[in-house]
């Protein structure tokens, strides 16, 4: 839609500058002058080529002037509440019909599948009543668990110094030096003898037996095996950080006050979990049955009784007694859809009536469709309006008119007749009572497509003229 002052200015401007020189000429030779751009140059205007000119005329008149912009129009609830149903499931009740009147709390519909819900709750408050007292439990256990902390730390620390004392003992001899002393002798005993006997005779097959024994025991009680050296310092890696992990319980139990932070964050998890789950158990089962959560009418029902239902909306309540009107206009008028613009309603339904009411609402985002982009908003409806429209079905269409501005009982003349002089000067051609023209400045107030306002330099009942164009005023 194109804007009505900024055609009204492109036509005026268009005339500017011959309208200009036919000022000029007009001013510079009186009444006895050629009318320039009727008679062209060179040609004066005689009495009777004035009764003879082409020219047309338009009479000041009084009368209303608006500057409005139309869009579409479609009534509505201010307050319209979609419910649906918490699971799918069989309508087994259904209360209403469309077009009922209901009121708050009142029982709409239900579901028949309240037993396994039911279920369902009950197993969901075990799980949170189970969650509940696990983390009671870690909390009162707080003392005693700090308790065995510092007990395991100790019986660690204790098993780690007997490793240390075994892994130090490798590098000494493993007996005495009594009983060392009593091996080294048996065993250059054993020897001596057996050197004393004839090789491979019965007597030194039994003196070499006893020569390898006491070779066994002396090795014994001199050192430990590479074996056991090897095992005493994996015993002690092991018994280390055994102590280390033990202490680090201990010292973070008791900077927690006795309580594993790690456990701690398990076991309120837990309780948030399965208390979200009971929530939503009971959602659902109190989901089963719909209740008007508003006084209103039942302006949608997706299906009947008996009929399997999933989760989108079921029934839609919407308040009537606060109407409104949803407003699209083309995105060339946005300048004109402004808050608390004034706007007048037709539904095509009510043809011979005008509802009133006022924008409150205008969409941030523009609106694409069928590849028609829109600008959006609402229309609050008067009082009486709302009074009258509540036994009209919603979704009503019809014309908004958003009066952007509108002047009342003003003075007004063809928009042809203005000449626009630059700078916010205007100026009419006024046919005196002897047919001459003679130029007028005015000012100029609203203007539309076709008239403009003239708030200064007119008086009602005067002759203008609109040059060669014929108007229909």
């Amino acid at each position: 839609m194109k804007l009505p002052k900024l055609l009204a200015e492109k036509r005026l401007t268009l005339r500017k500058k011959n309208w200009w020189i036919i000022v000029s000429a007009v001013l510079l030779v009186g009444a006895g002058t050629t009318w320039y751009f009727l008679l062209g140059p060179g040609k004066q205007i005689t009495a009777a080529a004035q009764s003879e000119s082409t020219y047309q005329t338009a009479t000041v008149r009084r009368g209303d002037i608006r500057i409005s912009i139309t869009g579409s129009a479609t009534l509505a609830a201010h307050t319209a509440v979609d419910l649906g149903f918490s699971t799918a499931g069989t309508v087994t009740e259904l209360n209403v019909e469309l077009g009922d009147h209901v009121t708050t709390g009142e029982e709409l519909a239900s579901l028949g599948n309240s037993v396994t819900l039911e279920a369902n709750l009950s197993n969901a408050e075990l799980a949170y009543l189970q969650a509940q007292q696990a983390l009671k439990q870690l909390q009162d256990n707080a003392d005693v668990s700090l308790a065995q902390a510092y007990q395991d730390w100790v019986t660690a620390k204790e098993a780690y110094d007997e490793a240390v004392t075994a892994e130090a003992r490798t590098a000494y001899a493993r007996c005495s030096q009594e009983v060392l002393t009593k091996y080294s002798a048996e065993l250059d005993r054993v020897k001596e003898r057996l050197s004393s006997l004839a090789v491979g005779s019965d007597e030194w097959i039994d003196a070499s037996n006893d020569y390898a024994t006491a070779q066994a025991n002396y090795d014994y009680c001199r050192s430990y095996t590479e074996d056991e050296k090897t095992v005493a310092a994996a015993d002690l890696q092991v018994a280390e950080n055994a102590m280390k992990l033990a202490e680090r319980a201990y010292d973070t139990l008791k900077d927690s006050s006795g309580i594993d932070p790690d456990e701690l964050t398990l076991a309120e998890a837990k309780v948030k979990q399965t208390k979200d789950q009971l929530t939503q158990a009971q959602e659902d089962l109190e989901g089963i049955t719909l209740v008007a959560p508003i006084d209103g009418i039942v302006t949608y029902l997706a299906a009947g009784k008996n009929s399997y239902v999933d989760t989108t909306t079921y029934i839609t309540i919407s308040d009537v007694s606060d109407l409104e009107t949803e407003i699209n206009v083309d995105e060339s008028d946005l300048d004109k859809f402004a808050l608390n613009s004034p706007a007048e309603i037709v539904f095509d339904a009510l043809p011979d009536q005008t509802f009133t009411g006022t924008v409150v609402e205008v969409e941030p985002q523009l609106a694409n469709t069928n590849m028609v982009t829109t600008a959006q908003g609402i229309v609050q409806l008067d009082s009486d309006g709302i009074q009258a429209l509540q036994s009209m079905p919603l979704g009503l269409s019809g014309t908004a008119e958003i009066i952007k501005s509108e002047a009342k009982d003003a003075l007004w003349v063809p928009i042809e007749a203005v000449r626009d002089l630059g700078d916010g000067q205007y100026g009419v051609f006024v046919v005196e009572s002897d047919g001459k023209l003679r130029f007028h400045s005015v000012q100029v107030g609203l203007m539309d497509e076709t008239r403009a306002e003239i708030t200064q330099g007119l008086s009602e009942g005067e002759v203008v003229s609109t040059g060669v164009v014929e108007t229909a005023y």
